[in-house]
């Protein structure tokens, strides 16, 4: 749906993600793994130094900063019926009605987190499958 979605100004979902968002933030990934057919899994598999991937948290924490409409930033950060705490991608974190944090999970307990209203940008690399992310926004929630 998305590839048909894109065309035909971009040949794939990974190239509309790349022109549209990560060249202009100055994102680069270092290598992206590639499925039997060729293509970018756009959820998994972005390998991508901890620099780099605070860049795409600053572009979080500022609200798409003109590279995202607000409406699609919007959408990027409503979760739905079926799980309220899961947005387009990223995990939701809500305190009295009031968006606390949002962060993406990746393999290994990799993370990254923003806390909109602390102005807070973190990055976690690890090689643990047993990461708590809640502990983890706790302590940058109190810290």
């Amino acid at each position: 749906v998305l590839r048909r979605k894109v065309a035909p100004a971009y040949e794939s979902p990974h190239a509309f993600l790349t022109a549209r968002v990560l060249a202009r933030i100055g994102m680069t990934i270092d290598r992206w793994r590639r499925l039997s057919d060729g293509t970018h899994p756009l959820p998994t598999g972005a390998f991508v130094a901890a620099a780099q991937w605070l860049r795409y948290g600053h572009l979080l924490l500022e609200r798409g900063a003109g590279v995202i409409d607000p409406a699609s930033f919007a959408a990027c950060v409503t979760g739905t019926p079926a799980n309220p705490s899961y947005g387009l991608g990223l995990w939701l974190v809500w305190r009295d009605g009031e968006l606390a944090a949002l962060y993406a999970g990746g393999a290994g307990g990799q993370g990254l987190y923003v806390l909109p209203a602390r102005r807070i940008v973190a990055v976690h690399f690890g090689q643990s499958d047993s990461w708590n992310h809640a502990a983890f926004l706790k302590r940058l929630e109190t810290g």
